[in-house]
């Protein structure tokens, strides 16, 4: 095992190889060891010309060849009959997939795009943390927004017309007054993300693909906000990229 530095400054495991002692790669995949082994065969094929070779000789040099042989053949015939588990296709696998990082990438581009789109909707109707609101119904109640989770926005939460969207709970907020309820206090809460944040592309309600119901969420005084005080970590590309391996291309 071994630590390398990523471009955060964070240390990150990962391992070490046996024959050339680099870290990021083991002696499986390892460039130099295969150029060693090629290097024994033709040293030994060399050997087994030689005249008067004993036998004693001979044979080591037959069995050290069969090694060298069978070792090389192993190595290079790795992963050519394996599917990948993302795309399936033989020949390697889901780690070094081609269609697998374009997807990645594909997708952290139009999550960044839509969260921004999101962001700036807020921003221009002065929503954000601090903003007083009226959430629930019988009885809705006062609270104040103390979170909006933007580093949970998806592109499957965006309104469309020709297909499935998802509500979703992103809006956390602390009651003005707490209130007891089956003899549970609540004090915080996470509310749905009204709808209309999440329509960017402006489709009339009537076009909307599936009528969304929407719990009552009224917003009862504004709050000046800024990218800097709403976005948090949420458009850092890095971690939307490592949001979007986690939780839509390698969901666990």
């Amino acid at each position: 095992m071994a630590y390398s530095i990523d471009e955060n400054g964070n240390y990150k495991r990962t391992v070490r190889c046996s024959q050339c002692y680099q870290i990021g790669h083991n002696k499986g995949s390892c460039v130099e060891y295969r150029k060693k082994l090629k290097t024994n065969i033709e040293r030994y094929n060399k050997a087994l010309e030689a005249p008067n070779l004993s036998s004693w000789d001979r044979e080591c040099n037959e069995r050290y060849l069969r090694n060298s042989t069978d070792t090389l053949a192993k190595l290079e015939g790795k992963g050519k009959s394996r599917s990948c588990g993302y795309c399936h296709e033989v020949g390697h696998s889901r780690p070094t997939c081609t269609t697998r990082k374009q997807e990645v990438s594909t997708i952290t581009a139009n999550t960044l795009e839509f969260r921004k789109k999101v962001a700036q909707r807020m921003i221009d109707e002065n929503f954000g943390p601090g903003a007083l609101v009226e959430v629930g119904s019988g009885p809705s109640r006062l609270a104040v927004v103390t979170k909006v989770a933007l580093d949970e926005v998806a592109t499957s939460h965006k309104v469309k017309t020709d297909s499935h969207f998802q509500s979703f709970r992103a809006i956390h907020v602390r009651y003005v007054v707490p209130f007891k309820q089956y003899g549970r206090e609540y004090q915080d809460t996470v509310a749905v993300m009204p709808l209309h944040f999440l329509n960017t592309d402006d489709h009339a309600r009537s076009a909307w693909y599936r009528s969304q119901s929407q719990e009552p969420f009224t917003v009862l005084s504004t709050v000046a906000t800024n990218e800097d005080s709403l976005v948090g970590d949420s458009l850092d590309e890095n971690k939307v990229k490592k949001w979007v391996l986690e939780n839509i291309v390698d969901p666990k």
